[in-house]
């Protein structure tokens, strides 16, 4: 039911007591054939059945370090909220309690295996095998960087990029237009644009500071963009200096989808890096800042399930995955195909090499 617990029973380890009252396991029964239902023709194949698994004892081993770990900085409520709620995610998994649900503001599909910590993650199997995590690096401003070209704000929906020559799994490229993607996504902010005024500063960007958006655009897609950033950072700031890449890449990506704060320190060094693509990002965030948050998922979700699903699912329809938002999780002998799934359809949708890790 998502129930939450109150902070005072977060002060010691959870026990779980099994249902064994007829009546609410006859409800709870009920519910659960409803979603499974409900959910079967949405989700993949593989999410009912007996083959995905966590290993529960391994799980708690890894749960233990981590937990002692945050006793140690004091951390002593996170410490039992995440191995609490670690254990009960990895249980549901094992019992084939599952949900999907799709956010209407920005497309995002969140499901059972979204919401497992990494740590719980690490420990998934399916019919043994280890489950391998494939991930974007750096995905927001990789997503960004198809803004920053004049061929993404016209108004003409004509192809925008190369289709697959003569493949049977060829997908429209007017996908990825401004026009279709706001067109087909529903929001609780209207992400409107000036098409002429969008296309001409971004033409202006590709002519007047090409140097610029190829070197932003070589780091991003090498997956360097946080390091370089950071380093260069730290040399004239002390607060950036300190932070570890975590935390500063924490602080990049709050630059990039909150309102834009002039006097910043923060604001002040991007500009002085990347002066060009600063001004082309508030000009993104003008009026209404969260409409440039919601057009990056939008185009994430457009690339993950127009092209990427589709070309694996097509091309071998038996493979086992699961998505996490940008990244998608697979069995470990599937690696090396749905990374290279990935990559190819990245560079035919946006035109840009992505680094997965």
């Amino acid at each position: 039911m998502r129930y939450r617990y109150t902070d005072n029973y977060y002060s010691s380890r959870l026990k779980l007591i099994p249902v064994t009252y007829w009546c609410h396991c006859k409800s709870m029964a009920a519910r659960l054939s409803i979603s499974i239902s409900k959910n079967k023709t949405r989700l993949n194949e593989a999410f009912f059945n007996e083959n995905l698994k966590v290993d529960i004892e391994m799980l708690k081993l890894d749960l233990l370090f981590e937990y002692e770990e945050e006793i140690r900085l004091g951390e002593i409520k996170n410490a039992d909220r995440n191995y609490n709620s670690s254990i009960i995610s990895a249980i549901k998994i094992n019992q084939g309690i599952f949900y999907l649900t799709i956010d209407d503001t920005i497309g995002r599909h969140h499901s059972s295996i979204v919401e497992l910590s990494k740590t719980v993650r690490n420990h998934l199997t399916y019919k043994g095998e280890h489950l391998a995590e494939l991930d974007f690096s750096n995905a927001q401003l990789l997503f960004f960087t198809i803004l920053l070209r004049p061929e993404f704000w016209k108004y003409d929906m004509s192809d925008m990029f190369p289709s697959l020559v003569n493949s049977p799994d060829t997908i429209e490229q007017q996908s990825f237009r401004y026009a279709s993607v706001c067109s087909k996504r529903s929001s609780d902010v209207k992400v409107s644009y000036d098409y002429p005024s969008m296309y001409m500063l971004a033409e202006k960007l590709q002519s007047l500071s090409l140097r610029e958006f190829n070197r932003f655009v070589s780091l991003v897609e090498k997956g360097e963009i946080y390091k370089y950033l950071h380093n260069n950072f730290g040399l004239y700031s002390n607060k950036y200096n300190q932070q570890s890449r975590k935390e500063f890449k924490k602080s990049l990506i709050t630059f990039t989808n909150s309102e834009v704060y002039y006097k910043s320190e923060f604001y002040k060094l991007f500009k002085k890096e990347f002066p060009a693509i600063t001004k082309f990002l508030v000009e993104l965030k003008r009026g209404n800042y969260k409409r440039l948050s919601h057009l990056l998922f939008n185009l994430e979700t457009s690339l993950m399930y127009e092209r990427i699903i589709p070309t694996i699912k097509l091309r071998r329809p038996i493979i086992v995955f699961y998505t996490i938002h940008d990244c998608i999780l697979c069995t470990e002998s599937n690696v090396n195909y749905v990374k290279t799934v990935m990559i190819e359809q990245t560079r035919i949708a946006f035109g840009v090499t992505p680094t997965i890790k």
